[in-house]
């Protein structure tokens, strides 16, 4: 596996939020973490990344324990975010947010980027606060393809854009998944996910509820009535 969390526990200060929770994603996957709002969907996130510190439990990637490497040494590892609420460098440009990151010699390259994304090359001078909430998605997923991802985390990587954007960004990740990049995607937009998705861990107060193929979610109705209707 290129990522595996095992017993993982976090929390903010001695509130635990995640209780016990066990997840991976392997070579070419993309996993679905699914829940309602407040479940625990960006705590698991924010604690695979190293931004919040793990009570209890262990997380692997490619059998290395990074438990207690810091957000920075595990990207290095190959983990890349793209976080809820985009935080694009707003008096940066477009280009000067995506070389900020770039790592040299990796499989992405700025052009690589813009040809994924041809609305960033178009807007490559202006500054991170002069573009739109999905402009600023686009630059946010391509900032963290170009840091080499093993495996990409998207939180809530469509929340607030327009219908067409949506799209756009959904069709962006179903050719990555074609690539064979492996993906964590938190989100809740349901039927987009299980269309693209491999299989699916839903949260229902920071424990496991479900976990299983895709397919099988799509194909019980009372279990996404049960655990993901709002």
């Amino acid at each position: 596996m290129l990522i595996e969390a095992a017993g993982l526990c976090a929390g903010y200060g001695d509130a635990r939020v995640l209780h016990g929770v066990d997840l991976s994603v392997g070579e070419g996957e993309i996993v679905a973490l699914l829940g309602r709002n407040g479940m625990g969907k960006t705590t698991t996130v924010k604690a695979l990344m190293g931004l919040l510190p793990a009570m209890a439990g262990r997380i692997h990637m490619g059998g290395t324990d990074v438990t207690a490497l810091p957000a920075h040494r595990r990207a290095r590892l190959g983990l890349g975010l793209v976080p809820e609420g985009r935080r694009v460098f707003p008096t940066l440009t477009v280009e000067e947010n995506l070389r900020a990151t770039a790592v040299p010699g990796g499989r992405w390259s700025l052009p690589d980027v813009y040809a994924l994304f041809p609305r960033l090359a178009e807007r490559r001078s202006n500054f991170g606060n002069q573009l739109s909430g999905g402009e600023q998605q686009m630059l946010a997923i391509g900032r963290a393809l170009l840091t080499d991802p093993r495996v990409l985390i998207l939180d809530e990587a469509t929340e607030g854009l327009a219908p067409v954007i949506r799209r756009e960004i959904w069709a962006t990740l179903a050719r990555l998944k074609d690539e064979g990049q492996a993906i964590l995607l938190a989100d809740s937009r349901l039927q987009a996910i299980l269309a693209l998705a491999d299989r699916a861990v839903i949260l229902t107060k920071g424990e496991i509820a479900w976990t299983g193929a895709t397919a099988a979610l799509q194909a019980d109705a009372e279990l996404q009535r049960r655990h993901l209707a709002v």
